[in-house]
């Protein structure tokens, strides 16, 4: 899986959980099959991370805060929340990537 690849996948995710009331009130008529895997899997990669990554995922893609907000939140630099999503990316890469070779 390339980093483009991931970026793209939590772009559907951030979506996802930003319409998800709309998602959840449609689900019976049409349920977005295709999403919903790539939420779990991503989930289930994130639950299998440490705490820092956990917090940063949750926060950007699940909470919908933006960098800046994270940031400020947790009274570190937007820099430093840069760095730290780089560290996020190529965890998720690496683990799908190794789940590949597995």
């Amino acid at each position: 899986m390339t980093l483009l690849d991931i970026r793209k996948d939590l772009k559907t995710i951030k979506y996802y959980y930003a319409m998800k009331n709309v998602f959840d009130r449609n689900s019976k008529e049409l349920m977005p099959r295709k999403i919903v895997e790539t939420v779990h899997k991503y989930g289930k990669a994130i639950n299998d991370s440490e705490g820092e990554l956990y917090v940063f995922y949750t926060e950007l893609y699940v909470n919908g805060a933006t960098q800046t907000d994270l940031a400020d939140y947790l009274g570190v630099t937007r820099e430093c929340i840069s760095r730290r999503h780089k560290k996020l990316i190529q965890y998720l890469q690496d683990y799908f990537n190794k789940e590949v070779i597995s």
